[in-house]
């Protein structure tokens, strides 16, 4: 129930009645409907100080209090959850009905040659169609190891008869000491390639 004198608000059709959404459902009563229409359908008001336009919109509604007692009642009223919700509501509805003049907007923009936007709503309608710019990330993550952790790792290896390659990768293992000798190829007359004997003085 409301307190204070008003009268019925004359945007409250009967089919708004029968359309109203959840959370202007759940409001207690048609006058706070009224105001959340009201507030929603001036543009917030003039939104001058301390208003905000919220008495603004309880007055639209047909409130009929003094100054003071309309500003303490459009704070009440417009500070209630629920009236946040039904006006967030209302808002959502109304700006789906904008899609269309929006998707017309961005159109024009795209269509219009040397227009300062121009490239960027193309790129929105993209984005909208559902072509959106493929952007690859190569990432190279490198792993160190402390000369001590390598030293470790190697002698638990070795302890454990597993190979310190396979712990430790290839460029971690340490080197091998050991003697080698080169060996050269024995080469005559007849290892080289016909094409190549050609060549020879």
């Amino acid at each position: 129930m409301d307190y204070g004198p008003h009268k019925e608000y004359d945007t409250m059709t009967e089919p708004d009645k029968d359309n109203w959404g959840p959370a202007m459902t759940a409001l207690p009563n048609d006058f706070w409907r009224a105001c959340v229409l009201a507030y929603v359908e001036s543009g917030g008001g003039s939104g001058r100080g301390v208003d905000k336009g919220y008495s603004s919109a309880l007055r639209l509604a047909g409130y009929d209090g003094t100054d003071k007692g309309t500003n303490a009642r459009a704070h009440q009223i417009f500070h209630d959850r629920r009236v946040l919700e039904a006006i967030q509501e209302l808002v959502r509805e109304e700006m789906k009905l904008g899609a269309p003049i929006a998707k017309r907007t961005l159109i024009d923009i795209m269509k219009t040659p040397g227009h300062k936007d121009q490239f960027n709503a193309a790129k929105a309608v993209l984005d909208r169609a559902g072509i959106v710019e493929t952007v690859e990330i190569k990432k190279t993550v490198e792993h160190t190891m402390s000369p001590e952790m390598i030293h470790k790792v190697a002698v638990m290896a070795k302890s454990l008869g597993i190979d310190q390659r396979k712990l430790l990768g290839w460029r971690h293992a340490p080197a091998v000491d050991a003697e080698f000798t080169v060996v050269e190829p024995e080469v005559t007359l007849d290892t080289i390639p016909e094409s190549l004997r050609r060549l020879l003085p």
